[in-house]
């Protein structure tokens, strides 16, 4: 795991992942793992920034510009999300 805070860190998804957009989120194919991942509109936004690589900073505020939900809140929102793109070896280290 990366010793960086996470509000520090530049997230990206590992290049080998493919991401698709859908109606009602996203979808994340993983070729050498053989796994699609299905994400909520959400867990969709969070991915779609970070194939480019963002700081947790401007994930927030992507997701955040279109909704009325808190900082504070969509933060933790994304910190849980980034956990699970972690745990799904989704991240680049």
């Amino acid at each position: 795991m990366n010793d960086i805070p996470k509000d520090k860190r530049i997230w990206h998804i590992r290049s080998e992942i493919h991401y698709r957009s859908l109606a009602d989120g996203g979808m994340l194919f993983d070729a050498e793992g053989r796994c699609v991942h299905h994400l909520n509109a959400s867990a969709a936004c969070v991915g779609e920034a970070c194939h480019g690589g963002a700081p947790l900073t401007k994930i927030t505020t992507t997701v955040c510009a279109p909704s009325e939900v808190e900082w504070e809140e969509a933060e933790n929102d994304i910190k849980g999300i980034l956990c699970r793109f972690q745990r799904a070896q989704l991240l680049l280290e």
